[in-house]
């Protein structure tokens, strides 16, 4: 059955349709059996038969007769109802069969899978098919006791209730926690058919529309409070930050009473005091961050005073008080410190502590966790003032203006099978079902809400507190980071035998982690200074071999130095040989400019020769230029210019000289450029 409710849930959304109307509702439900049969043709009656087989709903001739009127079916001319047979229009079966086929529950399930092969895809696909189902059942009664509060509840159906192993909740929450807005959003649609679901079985036919569902009021438990400002970890911060913007987008009243007030107070003094018992000063932040397996408010503290500077308690405290403060104004809580009833009165106390005693009962039975007399009394006067408040008027969800909000399981359930009435306590996914059909969707707000049916992992490992308390007892031995995730490490691997006990006191389990890391200390030592031990046994040996290795090398190079010597001399020579050959090569190429500089003087001394000599000659061009320089009119640009021009053969001439002096006949300059090249080259050679 749970495929078949899955696709329902599939046809029912496909349009994105979250319109609370019976007869839409009615009308999917039919449409999703045509889907199923190809869209083959089906007679009345057994359509109704098939209805009532695959979903237990009942479905009479007329209410058939009246949703196929509507233009998405097309049925066969007959005057006998009888005969009568019905199929989708062509048009209408192609449109949602195309929109359920991608994206389906076994699409996802198929996606999950590639990403965590470490599973069984059968094992995948049974775990997640069970676990929503469960959560569509759970959802039915709910919403069934929320319309009908007449409707009797034996037991409600509470996934928590069931015995899943570790491997089962690993595959729920990996798959509930993987990122993919369209999977959200698929989990939501299947846990929101519940309410299409119960509107179907509920014979008074109730619509919900937002107008009847805003401005009421809404109190919020502790444990919503200290999610919100983080103390549950970064992850439920913002789920829960989501579904406070939905209630206020809303406009509903939220409100914290005076007793949860009182008890957020004496939670937060309470934990801080725990913290405080024992000094954390040596304590490191973050060896506790690596051990801890849950998110609490011991965890958090770590977690806040890590790479702080100033870490005082009284910071803390107030950081805590701050955040608190910050949230009531960004949602517009309010203070309900009210006295609607004397707390005192023995009448009223009697009630209270009747409700105390039972949640008290009920939680220890179906947790077995100790007895918590003082929340649960907390729970109870919470309780008792939403009872005052309704003042009776509380025949259906449109009717009761009072709930309490709160992510306690068991506080929840006891309320549904004790409570006659509308149920008071609301998971925060309940109310934020009914919202985010009305209100702006967002794929955080699906997120949030798939968020809210995480399951607690049963193993839960070692507790914050006794954590800190082992940790309190290390950091008196060691407050290296190293040593004490070893300790720590250690102590894991043999389950914190002897430390952990249940006769031990806080005080007995710092000083067995006090000795345990003593112990553990001397025992690095001591195998330290076997290892050292035996490293210099191996070097004293390993000295003893060298000697003798280092005589038997002084023999045999007493008849190999001569060898040696001379083929170091004959290396020598060549390398010298070869330094003189690179060095002349280097001079040769320093000289090799100045005999540039020879052809170059010879033009010029037969320039200063035609210019004194053959004036009279018309092939001796420099007369020639000479005589029309000097036919030019002084002052004039071309005078000064050929003045100038004169200048040049004397400059080449006299450079050239220089030149060729340096380079070809000053001796100590040219034996300073050898010495400098087989420098450079002695150098190059020699590394």
């Amino acid at each position: 059955m749970n495929t078949e409710i899955f696709r329902l849930a599939a046809i029912l959304y496909a349009d994105n349709n979250y319109e609370v109307n019976p007869k839409t509702i009615h009308r999917k439900v039919i449409e999703s059996l045509f889907i199923e049969n190809q869209n083959n043709f089906l007679g009345v009656h057994s359509l109704i038969d098939l209805i009532k087989q695959k979903y237990n709903l009942d479905f009479t001739v007329e209410e058939i007769n009246e949703i196929v009127s509507d233009g998405f079916f097309f049925s066969t001319s007959s005057c006998k109802v009888e005969e009568l047979k019905i199929t989708l229009t062509a048009k209408r079966y192609e449109t949602i069969a195309g929109k359920i086929t991608s994206n389906n529950l076994e699409y996802f399930i198929s996606e999950f899978h590639k990403a965590n092969s470490n599973y069984e895809f059968d094992d995948i696909r049974s775990v997640i098919y069970s676990f929503l189902y469960e959560v569509f059942q759970t959802n039915i009664t709910s919403f069934s006791k929320l319309i009908n509060p007449n409707i009797k509840i034996e037991e409600l159906v509470n996934i928590n209730d069931y015995n899943l192993t570790i491997l089962e909740i690993e595959i729920i929450n990996g798959f509930l926690n993987w990122e993919n807005d369209d999977k959200n959003k698929t989990i939501f649609d299947i846990s929101n058919l519940a309410l299409e679901y119960c509107l179907l079985t509920n014979k008074k036919g109730s619509n919900f529309k937002l107008e009847n569902l805003k401005s009421k009021n809404f109190f919020l438990d502790t444990n919503i409070v200290l999610r919100a400002i983080g103390v549950n970890g970064e992850n439920r911060k913002n789920r829960t930050l989501t579904f406070l913007q939905k209630f206020k987008e809303a406009k509903e009243n939220l409100f914290i009473s005076k007793f949860t007030d009182e008890e957020l107070r004496k939670t937060i003094t309470y934990h801080i005091n725990q913290i405080s018992k024992y000094s954390t000063a040596r304590i490191n932040s973050s060896v506790f961050s690596n051990f801890s397996k849950s998110e609490d408010f011991i965890e958090y503290y770590h977690r806040w005073r890590r790479n702080r500077v100033n870490d005082s308690l009284d910071l803390f405290s107030s950081h805590i008080n701050s955040l608190v403060s910050d949230l009531k104004n960004k949602f517009e809580v309010k203070n309900d410190f009210k006295d609607y009833f004397d707390i005192n009165d023995a009448n009223v106390d009697e009630q209270i502590k009747d409700k105390a005693s039972q949640i008290n009962t009920f939680k220890t039975f179906n947790k077995n966790v100790p007895s918590n007399m003082e929340g649960c009394i907390n729970d109870a006067k919470n309780i008792h003032l939403l009872e005052f408040l309704r003042n009776g008027h509380y025949n259906n969800i449109f009717d009761c203006k009072y709930y309490f909000i709160s992510s306690d399981q068991y506080l929840r359930k006891w309320d549904y099978t004790k409570n006659s009435s509308i149920p008071i306590v609301l998971l925060p996914s309940q109310w934020m079902s009914i919202l985010l059909r009305y209100l702006n969707r967002t794929s955080d707000d699906f997120k949030s809400f798939v968020s809210f049916l995480n399951i607690n992992n049963g193993e839960k490992g070692i507790s914050n507190e006794n954590l800190q308390l082992i940790l309190n007892g290390i950091s008196e031995i060691t407050t290296d980071f190293t040593q004490q995730n070893s300790i720590i490490s250690e102590m894991i691997n043999i389950g914190f035998k002897g430390i952990l006990e249940r006769s031990n006191s806080e005080d007995d389990i710092i000083e067995k982690a006090k000795l345990f890391a003593k112990s553990k200390l001397e025992s690095d030592i001591e195998e330290l200074q076997k290892v050292n031990a035996q490293l210099e046994s191996k070097f004293e040996k390993y000295q003893a071999n060298t000697s003798t290795a280092i005589e038997n090398l002084k023999q045999s190079k007493d008849s190999e130095k001569n060898l040696k010597d001379i083929e170091i001399e004959k290396n020598s020579r060549v390398r010298q040989e070869l330094i003189n050959t690179k060095a002349k090569l280097d001079l040769n190429k320093y000289k090799s400019k100045a005999y540039y500089c020879i052809p170059v003087t010879i033009i010029c001394l037969i320039f200063f020769f035609l210019l004194f000599t053959f004036q009279n000659s018309s092939w001796n061009m420099v007369a020639v230029y000479t005589q029309y320089a000097n036919s030019l009119d002084e002052g004039t640009m071309q005078k000064e210019f050929c003045k100038w021009l004169w200048l040049l053969p004397t400059t080449l001439f006299i450079g050239s000289l220089i030149i060729i002096y340096q380079r070809l006949l000053e001796t100590d300059k040219l034996k300073e450029k050898l010495a400098e090249y087989k420098e450079k080259w002695s150098r190059e050679i020699n590394q």
